[in-house]
């Protein structure tokens, strides 16, 4: 594992967001790609872990809130908004424990959202003494994709092919911010805005860098080894998710010890975003709850 900091604070990154507290962006060398991140507040360490149709822009409604009580670290993982996707194998959990080490931070909740989840849960099986709790929303690791989100990936695929960026983003946005049980015009606009900037960027990305690395398989399958987790566990999901990432949260609240489950009705795979209140509510007492 290899790492350097190459920058701890940006020129112009730096602003004050609760009493003493300063938000300081920065860019750390690790395992050979540039990974960009935010860091703000006193005490124990959270890490906010982005979706994989957003970047780490995804938790502004939740950054300086949790700032509050807490050392709060959001990142752009590897070939995500501002981080870089050099070529060669990497594994995303292993950049997270390089970060860490970067940053100084021995234990942190982790709190992942889609993609992320599957992430958070390698980390916390391969680095369980680093782990204080975990935060899973709408995470699909348990579960298989059903044949409509297959066909959707299939569809997006096409439309990049095509040469139709905007179109690949919009299938996905009508795939995973509104849901198989809602139309556009019954999300708010600002919410697929801020989705429809994160994912453009992701695509674009993409058309740049077409030979970037691939990342390392991980054994023995996360969902084998679900049992090993030991610590508090909160599953967050939307109600008008696809199906099977519904199904996964299922199986993740069966297999991983202790878990606690909490639904946010009328959401689908964002709802950190579609309701920040009641998500910032429901992980604060939480938190509480298990003294993290």
């Amino acid at each position: 594992m290899c790492l350097e900091v190459k920058s701890s604070l940006l020129p112009g990154k730096e602003r004050v967001v609760h009493q003493s507290s300063i938000s300081q962006s920065g860019v750390a060398a690790v395992n050979g790609a540039q990974i960009t991140y935010d860091v703000v507040g006193q005490g124990s360490a959270l890490v906010l872990m982005h979706a994989g149709i957003c970047d780490r822009r995804m938790w502004d409604a939740q950054f300086d809130v949790f700032a509050r009580s807490h050392r709060v670290l959001r990142y752009d993982a590897r070939g995500f908004g501002a981080s870089d996707f050099p070529p060669g194998s990497y594994a995303h959990h292993e950049d997270l424990r390089a970060l860490l080490d970067a940053l100084g931070v021995d234990r942190a909740t982790l709190i992942a959202v889609s993609m992320a989840g599957e992430i958070a849960l390698k980390f916390a099986l391969t680095h369980p003494q680093h782990v204080s709790g975990l935060i899973l929303c709408t995470t699909g690791a348990a579960g298989e994709a059903s044949a409509a989100v297959k066909q959707l990936w299939a569809d997006a695929d096409a439309a990049y092919e095509a040469g139709d960026i905007a179109k690949a983003v919009e299938i996905e946005s009508c795939g995973w911010v509104d849901g198989p049980h809602r139309s556009p015009t019954e999300v708010d606009p600002a919410v697929r805005e801020r989705a429809r900037l994160m994912n453009t960027a992701l695509w674009e990305r993409i058309a740049r860098e077409p030979d970037a690395g691939e990342e390392a398989g991980f054994s023995p399958p996360v969902p084998d080894r679900l049992a090993e987790l030991r610590v508090p566990t909160l599953l967050i999901r939307g109600d008008l998710d696809q199906s099977h990432i519904l199904s996964s949260m299922d199986h993740l609240g069966v297999a991983i010890p202790g878990a606690e489950s909490v639904t946010i009705r009328g959401t689908a795979h964002l709802p950190s975003m579609e309701r920040p209140e009641e998500f910032n509510r429901m992980v604060t007492e939480f938190l509480g709850r298990h003294g993290l």
